[in-house]
């Protein structure tokens, strides 16, 4: 009785497994599987008309999509600006961003005076609707600061109203609301770290600064190198929080690659979607060993745990 007891345990905990699994894998599959899928034959196919559809390109002409791509990527009036914005936003979130978040949770994990109120302050943009937050945001840039120089006789245009502000306010709000996510994750691996070891710095004789530099941070590397490779991909994807704020009417000289196949893809007719197609296969191709490559060489050059 007790064999078959166990059995039908181990078949009900096998079911409530598979059923478990069963949306995310499906959600994986279609969302994932099958759109890139489709989008490696658009690649090779044409929209002709709403009764014929999409079609396969003759031998002749299989790669005229790569052709129109990387004429459209040649003027240099579009092309270099969002090249050069997606850079600036990886960068200063990798330098700024990573940095930053790194501080305010070690100050966190050390539990400084009033850790908890930064703790919400920091985290409580990631709960609030995206939305909400950046018309707030907007709201305050735009119209409380000038209003508040205003009041002491002094005239300035809204932060992002301001041509010459625009683009490093938005990377300022993205930096800022993105604290919440990579906050918990550093300080609960900050927090796996063994009091024995933290009390072991005191005895050396160890400051603050040189027991975050040689013990934290080689203990917390591998959640480091997370956040650093999958950040590479941001260069292609990041759309900072353009789209929330202008819609698809931004300015050419703040978009970014992100928001540019983003707006591009919103008011695409059929015609449009196997360039665009081509164009996000490209982005993969360049991104997906750039990001191996940083892994490899953040492992490589990476801290030893012993």
């Amino acid at each position: 009785m007790a064999v078959q007891h166990i059995k039908g345990k181990r078949k009900k905990d096998l079911i409530f497994y598979i059923v478990t699994l069963a949306i995310p894998v499906l959600q994986f599959s279609i969302f994932y599987i099958g759109v890139n899928f489709r989008s490696i034959l658009m690649m090779f196919q044409e929209f002709v008309d709403a009764e014929t559809g999409f079609v396969f390109l003759g031998f002749d002409n299989l790669f005229k999509n790569f052709v129109s791509v990387f004429k459209e990527l040649s003027d240099g009036d579009i092309f270099l600006p969002v090249l050069k914005n997606s850079l600036v936003a990886y960068f200063v979130s990798l330098i700024a961003g990573t940095g930053l978040a790194l501080i305010f949770s070690y100050y966190i994990y050390k539990k400084f005076p009033l850790h908890g109120m930064v703790k919400v302050v920091l985290f409580t943009p990631s709960i609030i609707s995206g939305i909400v937050l950046v018309s707030i945001f907007h709201q305050f840039v735009d119209v409380v600061i000038p209003n508040v120089f205003s009041a002491f006789g002094m005239e300035i245009d809204g932060l992002i109203a301001n041509p010459n502000t625009r683009f490093g306010t938005i990377l300022f709000y993205c930096i800022w609301i993105g604290f919440g996510g990579s906050i918990l994750l550093y300080v609960g691996a900050m927090n796996n770290i063994s009091e024995s070891i933290s009390e072991a710095c005191k005895l050396d004789g160890a400051n603050l600064l040189q027991e975050m530099i040689y013990i934290v941070l080689p203990l917390i590397y591998p959640t480091l190198v997370t956040f650093l490779v999958v950040g590479v991909s941001g260069i292609f994807t990041s759309q900072l929080a353009i789209f929330a704020i202008y819609g698809t009417g931004a300015s050419p000289h703040i978009w970014t690659f992100g928001y540019y196949m983003f707006k591009e893809t919103q008011g695409a007719g059929y015609a449009r979607y196997p360039e665009l197609a081509t164009m996000g296969i490209i982005m993969t191709l360049i991104v997906a060993p750039l990001t191996f490559l940083v892994k490899w060489w953040l492992e490589k050059i990476g801290p030893s745990q012993e």
